[in-house]
């Protein structure tokens, strides 16, 4: 996964910005990974995503209702999210 991240960052425009869908088990893993080839600086939002408001119960009961998206930059300083600048002032 890592050398397809890296291509996909060679591939982004200076102002672009990825955004991937993960589970629970690969949540913190991916966003580690994340913050190596893109930089902890361009980490833009890890937003849970509601999947199945039921849930499915594991082995400990825990019923997992929700994914993650990943949300990173290439450069947060040059990209836009929804069409406004990223910074501080627009949150």
């Amino acid at each position: 996964m890592k050398n397809r991240l890296s291509i996909a960052k060679e591939l982004l425009t200076d102002d672009g910005i990825i955004v991937i869908s993960i589970d629970d088990d690969g949540n913190a893993y991916l966003k580690i990974l994340l913050d190596e080839i893109f930089g902890f600086e361009n980490f833009i939002g890890n937003l849970p995503t509601i999947m199945n408001l039921k849930g499915n119960n594991d082995e400990y009961a825990f019923a997992g209702t929700h994914e993650y998206t990943l949300v990173f930059a290439k450069n947060k300083d040059k990209s836009t999210f929804y069409e406004f600048p990223i910074d501080e002032d627009n949150f």
